[in-house]
């Protein structure tokens, strides 16, 4: 398998209204696995949906994740 950063390559707009697996929004968004745990450390948490054993990110929940991220960093 791939590492997360690989989907770097293959990053593409990031849509509100689509649920996305935890997988499909690392790939779509370029965003690593470890950068994900690294945020949630920091108190910047993705807002997850689950069922079952599935993990889904809703894309108005991943563009505000990014936002935080991008905002964090700006005031540093």
């Amino acid at each position: 398998m791939a590492s997360p950063t690989a989907y770097a390559a293959e990053t593409s707009a990031i849509v509100p209204g689509v649920l996305y697996t935890l997988t499909g929004f690392i790939r779509v968004s370029g965003i690593s696995k470890s950068r994900i745990s690294s945020e949630r450390l920091d108190g910047n948490v993705l807002a997850t949906v689950k069922a079952g054993r599935r993990v889904y990110v809703r894309g108005e929940d991943g563009i505000a994740f990014i936002e935080r991220i991008a905002a964090q960093h700006a005031a540093s």
